[in-house]
């Protein structure tokens, strides 16, 4: 990992918002595509 990496740590804030829905299995579809090619460092569900 690279400084500049460590100095501009990329988050994904995201929330499940839809009332009294229940959120799907499956929710890596929430997370974004940095997920899967790994370019966010963190992810925060609310």
């Amino acid at each position: 990992i690279s400084a500049l990496r460590l100095t501009h740590p990329k988050v994904h804030i995201v929330t499940w918002n839809v009332g009294s829905g229940i959120p799907p299995d499956d929710i890596t579809s929430l997370f974004g595509p940095g997920v899967e090619n790994r370019s966010t460092d963190m992810v925060v569900v609310g």
